[in-house]
């Protein structure tokens, strides 16, 4: 993410969570918009940055890996993003990388490329998509692995303790 994104998200995660202590449910993008002053494409692009689309998908850090996995999150991230990041064809990547990474407009993007911007956004879409079903089933992986880990654990400390 950009430096830009990165205060965007903060911004309209603050905006979230005190909307959704106030509203008791999660706001729409409208609301944190009007109590952000951000644009909705803004707060948009910052939460695609992000891979999520809605802010009520917004999860703390804590919350994507089992707690026991915070010290290899940062590595495994690493990885991850990697492996997502090679599921996209060179024009996805391409895009995604201009938007993302140089904070160009779709506008912008499309007159490099030759493209319109249109379909510039539908590529960006559909290219965060692919990132995010690639990093939702790694993730699900993730989590089957050390659940099983866990019930070995906890049959190997019932096997001892008998």
């Amino acid at each position: 993410m950009t430096r830009t994104q990165r205060e965007i998200y903060r911004k309209a995660r603050k905006a979230e969570d005190a909307l959704t202590r106030t509203l008791r449910r999660n706001p729409s993008v409208e609301e944190i918009a009007e109590k952000t002053t951000l644009t909705i494409e803004q707060i948009q692009n910052a939460f695609a940055a992000l891979g999520l689309a809605n802010p009520g998908e917004l999860a703390d850090e804590d919350d994507v890996l089992p707690s026991g996995l915070n010290t290899a999150s940062q590595s495994y991230s690493h990885i991850l993003i990697e492996e997502s990041f090679a599921c996209l064809n060179e024009l996805e990547q391409k895009i995604v990388c201009l938007h993302y990474l140089e904070d160009m407009s779709h506008e912008k993007i499309a007159e490099e490329l030759e493209i319109i911007s249109t379909e510039v956004m539908k590529i960006r879409e559909r290219a965060i998509g692919k990132v995010a079903k690639t990093c939702n089933r790694a993730i699900e992986k993730l989590r089957k692995q050390v659940n099983a880990e866990i019930k070995r654990s906890d049959d190997e400390t019932r096997g001892s303790g008998q």
